[in-house]
């Protein structure tokens, strides 16, 4: 409720200032349509989102009713199920013994979140189980289990660091040998990591400790791109995973560079547009417009061509393969992998639904994007507008 109540909010304030808005212009060219067409084409994305979102809140109740009954059907007698609407997904807060275990295993097929109720009550909290608040930090991770991250020590600097430095989803990181993109920022137990896709580290030479470090790209970066520099320093890549057709990479901010839940959209005056929440795309978006924004090609756009696709991608003799993605139409070029996907909406402007990261292009065709619930993990959450104060920077 409190999330349906945020969006109305913006949704309101946002209406009252649409008028004022005399960005339709850029629009078209970001969309390549006329401007008289971008407030139709808007409208139509409106309709089609807002749809998908009602069809989402049927299944969550339908899922709920269905939970519900297995519960009774295997005579569970303590437990909480509730809706997180920021998840799309539904809570289930039991006891985990064998009285319970058929019934967990039956509720599994619907990808429920599932806490033991146990540490649920002992946590005090009524009503939702926080992230927790103790700061830890990580650098490295056991591949058979990506959540298995490891506390490291903290990069130690002499001089004391520029803390006044926004890093936007679009611009670039880079390792000191190559460059990529910034995703967006996810929360991980109090911690932030900054998506963008798992290639980006690969030739990157790691530190006598095993770690590759990347550091931020801005737009209006000066000198050498892939210059390092201490003052842009981002932190280690704490999880490269390419299991099940992924492509995925999590940088930890281990710097006190401010996270920003927005996307940056132009060269001279630090334009953004903020990131609202995500969306889950299914066959009904194909046509619909899409936009990417990358250290390379900055902001450009195109079509959904194909959802739950499956492509190949070379890279210096390497092969590999994604699986369930995101067609678009849209032409990237180097550099550009990493680069938050994401859709307007009329009501909503300037703040835009991501669905996903820029993962492969190929020339002048087409591009590849993975799609939101392949990047985030169970226990991770999208840094947005809605969420951002509840982070410790």
């Amino acid at each position: 409720m409190k999330v349906i109540l945020k969006l109305l909010l913006f949704s309101l304030l946002l209406q009252n200032n649409l008028t004022a808005y005399a960005r339709y212009s850029q629009l078209a060219q970001y969309l390549k349509v006329p401007e008289s067409k971008v407030p139709d084409l808007l409208l139509k994305q409106k309709f089609l989102i807002e749809g998908n979102m009602k069809n989402s809140l049927a299944k969550l109740d339908s899922t709920l009713k269905e939970l519900d009954r297995l519960a009774e059907e295997h005579n569970v007698t303590t437990i909480v199920l509730s809706k997180n609407y920021e998840k799309n997904n539904i809570e289930i807060r039991l006891n985990h013994n064998e009285n319970n275990q058929a019934f967990i295993d039956s509720a599994k097929k619907f990808n429920p979140i599932i806490f033991n109720n146990k540490e649920f009550f002992d946590s005090g909290e009524k009503d939702f189980i926080p992230l927790k608040k103790k700061e830890v930090r990580f650098n490295s991770f056991d591949s058979s289990n990506p959540l298995a991250l490891r506390p490291i020590e903290k990069k130690v600097h002499a001089q004391p660091r520029r803390i006044d430095i926004p890093m936007f989803a679009g611009e670039g990181v880079h390792t000191g040998y190559s460059k990529c993109s910034a995703g967006f920022w996810a929360i991980f137990n109090k911690n932030l990591l900054l998506t963008t896709a798992g290639h980006c580290k690969d030739h990157a030479v790691p530190d006598k400790k095993g770690i590759v470090s990347f550091y931020h790209l801005s737009w209006d970066r000066v000198g050498p791109p892939t210059r390092i520099d201490d003052d842009d320093y981002i932190g280690p890549m704490v999880l490269q995973d390419f299991k099940d057709g992924n492509d995925r990479g999590f940088i930890l901010k281990n710097t006190q560079k401010i996270a920003s839940p927005a996307i940056r959209v132009n060269d001279s005056d630090f334009e953004i547009y903020h990131i609202l929440g995500s969306l889950d795309i299914d066959e009904s978006y194909i046509g619909a417009s899409v936009c990417i924004s990358g250290v390379t090609s900055r902001v450009t756009c195109g079509k959904i061509l194909e959802v739950g696709a499956e492509s190949t991608a070379y890279r210096n003799g390497s092969t590999i393969t994604h699986t369930d993605t995101i067609q678009t139409s849209i032409i990237s070029k180097p550099g550009d992998c990493g680069s938050p996907a994401f859709i307007f909406n009329l009501d909503t402007l300037p703040t835009v639904f991501l669905i996903g990261i820029l993962v492969a292009g190929y020339g002048n065709e087409s591009s590849t994007v993975l799609p939101m619930k392949k990047l985030l993990q169970e226990n991770q959450t999208l840094l947005t507008i809605l969420n951002v104060d509840e982070v410790l920077f």
